[in-house]
C-alpha cells in the first residue's frame, strides 16, 4: 500500500479477525483502493467472490498474490493454494508475482523427517506445508510463460540455535 499497491485483506478465521482488521486499517492510512473481506480459500464460492471483488474493486488487474494461509492438512496448503492461484491467473499480467508464506518446518519438512529436529506433532502440518510447496514450484513453468514469478519465502532462522545449525548444514540453498 506504502508503494502504491490496492489491497484486498482476506481471513477466514475469526480468532484472526483483529489482526486482519489491523493490518486493513493499516492499509486505510494509505491513498490506495483497499477491501476488506472474510473467506476461505478452500471453498469455491469464496475464491469466485474474491475473484469479482479484483474485477471490481480494482480493475481485474492483481499484481501480487500472497499465499498467506495455511493448515494441517493438504486441503488449505495444496488444494486451497493452488485453486486460488488458478483462479487469480485471468487477472494477473506478465510482471506479476505470487509470494508463498513458508514456514522454515514446512520447507525443510523432507530432510529434516525422523531426525528429531521437528516435533513429532508438527510433522503432518510440515509434510502438507511442504507438498503445498512443492505444487506451486511444479507449476513454476506454467506461470513464467505467463509472466509470473513464485517466490518462496520462509522465516529467517534464529542463529546460534541448534535448528539453525542443523538445517543449513543440510540445505545449503537456505
Amino acid at each position: 500500500a506504502l508503494a502504491g499497491a490496492n489491497v484486498l485483506v482476506m481471513h477466514r478465521d475469526p480468532g484472526k479477525e483483529r489482526r486482519s482488521q489491523a493490518v486493513f486499517d493499516a492499509v486505510q492510512t494509505c491513498d490506495v483502493a483497499s477491501k476488506f473481506m472474510v473467506g476461505d480459500i478452500t471453498i469455491a464460492e469464496d475464491r469466485a467472490n474474491t475473484a469479482t471483488t479484483i474485477e471490481y474493486s480494482f480493475g481485474g488487474n492483481l499484481d501480487l498474490l500472497i499465499l498467506n494461509a495455511s493448515g494441517p492438512t493438504r486441503e488449505t496448503n495444496v488444494i486451497g493454494n493452488n485453486e486460488l492461484v488458478t483462479t487469480m491467473l485471468p487477472f494477473m499480467k506478465p510482471g506479476a508475482k505470487i509470494i508463498l508464506m513458508q514456514s522454515t518446518p514446512g520447507h525443510f519438512s523432507r530432510v529434516t523427517k525422523h531426525t528429531g529436529i521437528m516435533p513429532e506433532a508438527y510433522a503432518n502440518v510440515a509434510d502438507a506445508k511442504y507438498e503445498g510447496e512443492q505444487s506451486l514450484l511444479a507449476r513454476r513453468e506454467e506461470l513464467e510463460t505467463r509472466g509470473i514469478s513464485l517466490v518462496i519465502v520462509a522465516p529467517p532462522l534464529v542463529p546460534q540455535t541448534l535448528n539453525a545449525a542443523m538445517l543449513t548444514r543440510i540445505d545449503k540453498t537456505f
